[in-house]
């Protein structure tokens, strides 16, 4: 960016824009004008808003890390009064140029009938003359039309325009401005906006930002690279009615060799500049072409061919418009620094002798293989036809979402997902017997994902893809795009040193490699989902041994998790089996069925919440009510917090003869209702906090009274 500064430094396009950044930051872009006419990003700003304070930090670090920032000459903006205001303090001498779409905007948003109190007709006669003035391109022209606007504009405009826009005609007006290229308007970094915006999602994080960023980066820079290449290899056609200007395409880029050729073209039909009122010179003229461009102009074209000069001089063109100059600045014509990687970087360009295929040639093509795939759908039962309409649908599916999809031969691991299926609809099915099966069937999966199980595998889907006439994954079709890619004719035979677009070829290895990865995602997902599905817990399941009569244990571990599993408890005690089911759901919501009667519709869900948790853990609300003085209400200090307190958590001190409690509280955990109803024994990592005792609570009425003002107290 720095050096593509450095080398085109006349005219800098600035522009922002918003909601990339979650943080609501501004991004401001910096464009320049190289030698082909493309824009280059020289400078990228975020600042967290658009405070004056923080564009001026901006643009003094812009000016301190670019030494040639004292060369530029024009600034092109909208009208943001913050950043032309510090652009000024900054670059006294440097032109202030207004977009001109901006400033028609601008027109068409203040002055309309509403904020001005003028008639419809008066508006779109305003309209008209402000649009005709911008385009002057004389001073004269500009007062002639001034003139006209005081006579037919009403009041209200003209003093509108007098008080914002005469005082600034030589930033938006075209006979006053110079040196800006014939930019008048700020489409390339609008059209950068909008390619930022097509890849970046709104109000990403500035990881996701930076990252697809520096894509787009070098995407545009790619682009404008193949277009200094085309520029410098590719000669443009010369026909007779410019062939006096022939020697200036061996020296100048074919950008400005257009604006030339159109010039030229125009001085044939120039009558001895009787039209203007200027002075003109064999190497200078004040119009707007050569002020802005630095190129000759049709009037000098004209003067020079009347005096019987040599239509041809150097010193007409600025420097940065030739080819040499390019050579010298564009960064895909410098040389490798790295000569061990040359050959890694240069692509020897072919001719591309494969012609892609018409759509209909593609639709030809396909509708050979869908008639038989048709065929074979409806050549069998209806259960199998139904089975393959499905199968089908999902292609289709996948396909319209604008994604693809691969087959591998997973029947091994689909027949170990059957099985487990199968058994776990058994009627007979105990919760041991189901944990044993669910486990085995987890370690059978993991004992598929080695690179010997993928390899025998990947063997065998090539007997089938050989079999079955399918083509086996190769470099080429690996690599195939949407679009078919080719190489520029016009660099045939060339030694590039940056990428033409064309992506490369995988080797085998990476393929095999590729795939392997494939495989075992595959399994891993189906290893997650059982995990997700199965959650075992340890610390749950850790009795079921217990339930084997033949056990040493048997129901000895079982007692210890009475309070966890009542209902389990009692069904171990009565029937020695656990069936799979899901009685607990089921039982949640009976008891809301009684909790929450048409009576109580307007119950909240805080206070059905409550309701519900003692209806069914009756035996924990028992205990509660049967032992009381378990618990105290206690009020944290530091948090300014109340909160139920386990009775064995808090300890008394003495502090100057004060009585003090202190608490035990878990640090590093969210305290639940339940750990409070539990009374569990503190940890030794617990941290102590001051705490100040309310009260015991007496009975479970008292505590759900004050729940509404009560809440369970953490710690960070």
């Amino acid at each position: 960016m720095k050096s593509n500064f450095a080398a085109f430094p006349e005219i800098v396009f600035l522009d922002d824009t918003y909601k990339l950044l979650n943080f609501n930051g501004v991004v401001y872009l910096f464009l320049v004008e190289d030698s082909v006419g493309s824009s280059e990003i020289a400078v990228v700003g975020i600042l967290v808003g658009e405070l004056k304070e923080y564009i001026d930090w901006l643009i003094s670090s812009f000016k301190i890390k670019n030494e040639n920032s004292n060369l530029i000459n024009s600034f092109m903006t909208d009208k943001d009064e913050n950043m032309r205001n510090v652009l000024n303090y900054h670059f006294p001498v440097a032109n202030l140029t207004l977009c001109r779409f901006h400033v028609f905007q601008i027109f068409k948003r203040e002055i309309n009938t509403n904020k001005l109190g003028i008639s419809s007709y008066e508006e779109s006669l305003s309209r008209e003359y402000l649009q005709k003035i911008s385009y002057s391109q004389s001073f004269e022209e500009y007062d002639t039309t001034y003139g006209i606007m005081i006579d037919i504009l009403p009041s209200q405009v003209m003093q509108y325009y007098n008080i914002n826009w005469h005082p600034i005609k030589k930033q938006w007006v075209d006979g006053f401005i110079c040196n800006n290229f014939l930019n008048f308007t700020n489409n390339r970094t609008e059209s950068l906006n909008r390619n930022l915006k097509s890849i970046i999602k709104k109000l990403s994080s500035l990881q996701e930002f930076l990252e697809y960023f520096f894509v787009e980066l070098q995407v545009e820079r790619t682009e404008r690279d193949h277009r200094a290449i085309k520029t410098i290899h590719k000669l443009p056609v010369i026909n007779s009615a410019i062939a006096p200007i022939k020697i200036y395409s061996n020296i100048l880029t074919q950008f400005a060799f257009n604006h030339l050729e159109k010039e030229y073209l125009a001085s044939v039909d120039l009558k001895n500049n009787s039209d203007v009122n200027f002075n003109v010179t064999v190497l200078k003229y004040s119009c707007n072409f050569n002020r802005n461009m630095g190129l000759p102009c049709r009037h000098i074209f004209k003067m020079r061919i009347d005096n019987k000069l040599d239509i041809f001089d150097e010193k007409l063109c600025l420097p940065r418009w030739t080819k040499k100059y390019l050579l010298e600045t564009q960064n895909s014509f410098q040389p490798l620094n790295n000569k061990d990687n040359l050959h890694e970087s240069i692509i020897r360009v072919t001719p591309n002798l494969r012609t892609p295929k018409s759509t209909f040639e593609k639709y030809k093509h396909a509708s050979s293989f869908t008639n038989r795939l048709s065929q074979l759908i409806s050549e069998v039962s209806q259960k199998a036809f139904n089975h393959r309409i499905g199968i089908v649908k999902q292609m289709l599916k996948i396909w319209e979402s604008n994604k693809e999809f691969i087959i591998l031969p997973i029947k091994e691991i689909l027949n170990i997902i059957n099985c487990l299926s199968i058994n776990l609809q058994s009627t007979t099915l105990d919760i041991k017997r189901c944990t044993l099966l669910i486990n085995a069937t987890k370690q059978q999966i993991l004992e598929l994902r080695n690179d010997e199980k993928f390899f025998e595998l990947y063997e065998q889907s090539l007997v089938i893809a050989q079999n079955s006439k399918i083509p086996t994954p190769s470099s080429d079709n690996l690599s195939s795009s949407n679009r078919t890619r080719r190489n520029s004719n016009t660099l045939v035979d060339y030694y590039v040193t940056i990428s033409t677009g064309k992506r490369i070829a995988y080797l085998s290895d990476d393929m095999k490699t590729e795939q392997k990865r494939i495989f075992f995602n595959i399994l891993d997902v189906i290893y997650f989902e059982l995990n997700r599905r199965f959650n075992i817990n340890d610390d749950m399941y850790a009795t079921l041994e217990a339930l084997d009569q033949n056990s040493s244990t048997f129901l000895d571990k079982v007692k210890k998790y009475k309070v966890g599993f009542e209902e389990l408890t009692k069904t171990i005690e009565n029937l020695l089996v656990v069936p799979v089911s899901s009685a607990s759901a089921e039982r949640s919501f009976s008891t809301m069925k009684r909790v929450k009667t048409y009576l109580r519709s307007t119950m909240t869900s805080s206070r059905l919440n409550n309701l519900t948790l003692l209806s069914i853990e009756r035996e924990i609300s028992g205990n509660f009510i049967e032992n009381p003085s378990a618990w105290v209400i206690g009020y944290f200090k530091e948090e300014h917090k109340y909160s139920v307190i386990p009775v064995n958590w808090v300890s008394s001190v003495t502090s100057n003869g004060i009585p003090e409690y202190m608490c035990k509280w878990p640090s590093k955990q969210r305290v639940t209702t339940m750990m409070l109803m539990k009374v569990d024994k503190p940890s030794a990592d617990w941290k102590s906090y001051p705490v100040k005792v309310i009260e015991r609570i007496g009975t479970i009425f008292i505590f759900l009274l004050q729940n509404k003002r009560l809440s369970t107290y953490s710690t960070s």
